[in-house]
């Protein structure tokens, strides 16, 4: 197991964070070696991605917002949450600092969640929750979370530098009369229509544009269609909570949104659709990034705007036909995508739509397959729901069920054949050649093993020929199984070298 998982600092501190945008405020201070488990959301910085996963949330993947919308109606109606917590796993790290929040029970787990996991923890852990509202709220967080696990000079010289960069957007747009600000419409969800809140009004209104339809502060809410139209926005965001990116293209292009379409903001060409989960939803240091991304975009016509440009922020301008058609693997930009993995950017240029287009740096940062037929799909399309799946495996990914992002710490069992078990909460290990097929005897493809994986409810991990040592760093097993046989590590690996006859670590 890999010492970033399981050593403890030299402090003694060890923290879990449930929440993605804490996990992100943890990390800019400098205490990403104290992070030893993370939220099955958590995916920014990539390098905490190896930590274990500690929380499960119950609604698929791939759903449209008004689905989503009616499975979080329902579930909260019924009094259900919409995550879980991983107590055994909880209990395994024995953390002494938990990251959560009180400010939306969609977002994340809640404090009760929380509470009802710890009961067994001791020595009880500290629980840090954060309920921002403000970007000043924002801020005082960093603090007291830097105070909390022993970092609190490194936290205020990060706030300092962000303060820096707020002040330089706020004097910016102070050189414009408030008569020439922009109103514009940000929308946190396409079907039913909300309104963002809490912080999203501030920094319109701090970059120098007019947030109509809620006030810095509040919560966001749901308006209706007519009072949209009525308002008749300048400009126009499209920004939902949660929501993987293309997913939110398409969307955009849905037949549900051709209402928005009619606005004078789409069709005068100034609306956004934007990355909502890693840039705006999340209350963290990017924010200042999505305050600087909103200063540029909204004064994009004066060249003075162009400080604050950033090329890899992940937005594009509102799809002015179907996208639905151009957002799967139809056509071949490997050479156009290669350069930007190799630049570091999550996101390219389409040459032939204009439309940007995720690499997958973005979705490795993510952890999950996200349905949506992501073009450059590093986990093979798992959740695709209609086939065929384009994209292939070319590296080592821990698939997870139900739209979740994969755990791995249950037993893990090889993959022999169709008849292998199908064991509650196990990782099955498919290793395949490049043929796409098992390379055990069955020569199983990989899309069916995927299919009879989803089928049954376990997780896979899929490992290209060669890359199985690798694999390993992925999961932490409590079992090494072949069929229903329980062995060691050691005879395991020495079964599977039998059983594929090839060379594999």
């Amino acid at each position: 197991m890999e010492a970033s998982r399981e050593c403890t600092s030299a402090s003694g501190i060890r923290v879990a964070s449930l929440l993605p945008s804490a996990t992100e405020m943890l990390c800019a201070i400098g205490g990403e070696a104290l992070l030893v488990g993370r939220s099955h959301e958590d995916n920014y910085p990539e390098s905490i991605t190896d930590r274990p996963i500690l929380t499960q949330t119950k609604l698929q993947g791939g759903l449209t917002s008004a689905q989503i919308d009616q499975a979080v109606s329902s579930s909260i109606g019924a009094g259900d949450s919409l995550y879980a917590i991983l107590a055994d796993e909880l209990q395994r790290l024995q953390p002494t600092v938990i990251l959560t929040q009180d400010l939306c029970k969609v977002c994340s787990v809640s404090p009760s969640d929380v509470n009802a996991s710890i009961c067994k923890l001791d020595p009880a852990p500290e629980v840090l929750c954060f309920n921002p509202f403000r970007l000043e709220d924002i801020l005082e967080d960093m603090i007291r979370l830097g105070k909390a696990v022993g970092l609190l000079e490194e936290a205020k010289a990060v706030v300092q530098k962000l303060e820096k960069r707020i002040e330089k957007v706020r004097s910016y747009a102070a050189d414009h009369p408030t008569s020439s600000w922009p109103k514009v419409a940000f929308l946190e969800w396409a079907e039913p229509v909300y309104v963002g809140g809490h912080w999203t009004p501030e920094l319109v209104s701090i970059a120098g544009g007019q947030h109509i339809l809620n006030n810095a502060g509040h919560k966001s809410f749901r308006v209706s269609k007519e009072d949209v139209i009525d308002a008749d926005p300048d400009m126009l965001v499209l920004c939902p909570c949660g929501l993987p990116f293309q997913q939110t293209v398409i969307e955009a292009c849905s037949a549900h949104c051709q209402w928005l379409r009619e606005l004078r903001a789409i069709k005068a060409g100034n609306a956004a659709v934007v990355d909502g989960d890693a840039m705006f939803n999340r209350p963290g240091p990017r924010l200042v990034e999505a305050l600087e991304w909103l200063a540029f975009w909204m004064h994009s016509s004066e060249q003075s705007a162009v400080e604050f440009r950033t090329s890899s922020f992940p937005w594009q301008t509102w799809p002015q036909k179907d996208a639905t058609g151009v957002v799967p693997d139809i056509e071949d930009f490997h050479a156009v995508h290669t350069a930007a993995v190799k630049r570091g950017d999550v996101t390219y240029m389409d040459p032939a739509t204009g439309y940007q287009v995720f690499t997958e740096l973005y979705m490795i940062q993510r952890g999950w397959c996200c349905g949506s037929g992501c073009r450059h799909c590093p986990y093979g399309h798992f959740n695709l729901k209609e086939h065929p799946r384009t994209a292939k495996i070319q590296a080592p990914r821990l698939l997870g069920t139900q739209g979740r992002s994969g755990c791995g710490t249950g037993p893990i069992i090889a993959w022999n054949g169709p008849h292998t078990p199908a064991m509650p909460g196990s990782t099955v290990c498919l290793v395949f050649d490049n043929s796409y097929a098992a390379v055990s005897e069955d020569k199983t493809g990989v899309h069916v093993v995927m299919d009879w994986a989803q089928a049954n409810d376990v997780e896979l991990l899929a490992v290209p020929v060669g890359q199985l040592q690798d694999a390993l760093a992925l999961v932490q097993p409590t079992e090494w199984r072949v069929g229903a046989e329980l062995m060691s590590k050691e005879t395991w690996l020495d079964t599977l070298h039998n059983l594929t006859a090839k060379p594999y670590v």
